[in-house]
C-alpha cells in the first residue's frame, strides 16, 4: 500500500497547501457537533452548539444541490493513467497555485485586506491604525503572482498578468487614499463633522471591492487550469472525500471574503453561503474516515475551527458585521489555516 501511494503522497503537499488563501472531537456515527445551518440566522439568539442530525442539515433546501454537486465530484473515477510528463506538469501547476495562495496571505498585496479592515475600524470608532511596514515590495510581489513561461497558454498567462497589474494599481491607489485618510484623522484643525473622512472611507471600500473582484477572477482562472492536476493527485487517495470537501470549504471562504468586502454586504447571499458552508462541514464529518486515528483527530479539529467561523458568521448576520465581529472572523480563519496545516503535516509524514 505504501508503495502504491508513494507517487500521490510525494506531491500531495502541493495540493493540500494550495487549498489555504487564507484556519474536540465530533460524533463519528450519525451525528456531528457542527450545526450552524440548523440555527435560523434571523433569530435573536446565540447557537447552543448542541449536536443535530447531520442528514437533516444536508436536507436544507438551499444547500442540497450544492452538496449534491460535491458528491458527484467525489464519485467521479479517473480511468486514464497519467504519463510522467503529465505528472510533472501537474506538480508545477499545483506548486504555482500554492505559491499564489501564500503570496496573497503574506506579501505586498496583503495590505489591501488590512486597509479594508482598518477602514471598518475607523467607521465604527473614528480611529485609524497605522499600516504595518511592508515585508516585500510591489515588484517582488507581482513576480510571485506571475506564472513561469510555458506553464499556461499565452492567452491565460496574459490574463493572469493583466489581472495582477490591475490589482497592483488598485492597491497603490488605496495606499494613497489611506495616507490621505490618516492625514485627515490626525489633523485636529479640521471640523467638518467627519464628511471628508466618510468620503475617503467610501472610496477605499469601493476600491477594495474592485481589488477583491480581480483577486477572485485570478483564482477562478487558476482553479480552472489546475482542476485536472488536483484530480490526478487525489484520484486514489483514501481521504478523497475529506480533501475535496476541504477544497470547497476554502473556496467558500474566498467567496465570503468577497461578499464581506462590499460596502453594503448582501445579507441574503451571505446567509446562503453560510448555509452551504455549514452543510459542507456536516458532509465532511460523515463516516467513514479512511485514515489513521491521529489523522482523523486533526481533521475533525480543523472542522471544529470551521464551525467556530460559522458561529461568528451567524453572529455577524444577526448583529451586523462590525469591526469586532470581523476581527473574530479573521481570527477564526487563522485558526482554520493552522489546524489544516497540522492535518497536512500528519498526512505527509
Amino acid at each position: 500500500m505504501l508503495t502504491k501511494l508513494r507517487f500521490h503522497t510525494s506531491f500531495f503537499l502541493f495540493f493540500l497547501f494550495a487549498l489555504l488563501l487564507s484556519f474536540f472531537a465530533f460524533y463519528f456515527v450519525g451525528k456531528a457537533d457542527i450545526s450552524p445551518s440548523s440555527v435560523p440566522v434571523d433569530q435573536k439568539q446565540e447557537s447552543t452548539g448542541e449536536p443535530t442530525e447531520t442528514q437533516e442539515n444536508l436536507e436544507k433546501t438551499g444547500s442540497k444541490a450544492f452538496i449534491a454537486a460535491i458528491e458527484k465530484e467525489v464519485d467521479e473515477k479517473r480511468t486514464i493513467v497519467p504519463s510522467e510528463e503529465e505528472k510533472k506538469r501537474a506538480s508545477m501547476l499545483l506548486s504555482f497555485y500554492n505559491q499564489a495562495e501564500n503570496a496573497f496571505d503574506s506579501n505586498w498585496f496583503k495590505q489591501a485586506d488590512l486597509i479594508a479592515f482598518f477602514v471598518r475600524i475607523y467607521l465604527g470608532e473614528w480611529q485609524l491604525p497605522l499600516l504595518p511596514e511592508k515585508k516585500t515590495n510591489r515588484s517582488k510581489s507581482i513576480q510571485e503572482l506571475t506564472p513561469p513561461k510555458g506553464l499556461f497558454s499565452e492567452t491565460i498567462s496574459e490574463d493572469l498578468k493583466k489581472t495582477v497589474a490591475t490589482m497592483a494599481d488598485e492597491l497603490a491607489g488605496m495606499r494613497t487614499q489611506y495616507a490621505a485618510l490618516l492625514g485627515y484623522v490626525q489633523d485636529d484643525s479640521l471640523c467638518d463633522e467627519g464628511r471628508k473622512g466618510k468620503e475617503l472611507a467610501s472610496q477605499l471600500t469601493k476600491a477594495y471591492g474592485r481589488f477583491s473582484q480581480q483577486r477572485q477572477h485570478y483564482f477562478q482562472i487558476l482553479e480552472k487550469e489546475t482542476a485536472e492536476a488536483e484530480a490526478l493527485f487525489i484520484a486514489e487517495m483514501p481521504l478523497r472525500r475529506q480533501i475535496i470537501a476541504a477544497k470547497h470549504i476554502f473556496k467558500l471562504f474566498r467567496s465570503l471574503s468577497l461578499l464581506l468586502g462590499e460596502e453594503v454586504p448582501c445579507r441574503p447571499v451571505i446567509m446562503q453561503e453560510a448555509e452551504n458552508l455549514a452543510a459542507l462541514v456536516d458532509y465532511a464529518s460523515l463516516p467513514p474516515f479512511k485514515g489513521t486515528p491521529a489523522q482523523e483527530r486533526l481533521y475533525r479539529n480543523f472542522l471544529k475551527k470551521v464551525y467556530s467561523y460559522c458561529e461568528d458568521l451567524t453572529r455577524g448576520i444577526r448583529e451586523g458585521f462590525f469591526p469586532h465581529v470581523r476581527k473574530l472572523l479573521n481570527d477564526d480563519l487563522a485558526n482554520v489555516r493552522s489546524a489544516y496545516n497540522a492535518f497536512v503535516e500528519r498526512i505527509n509524514k
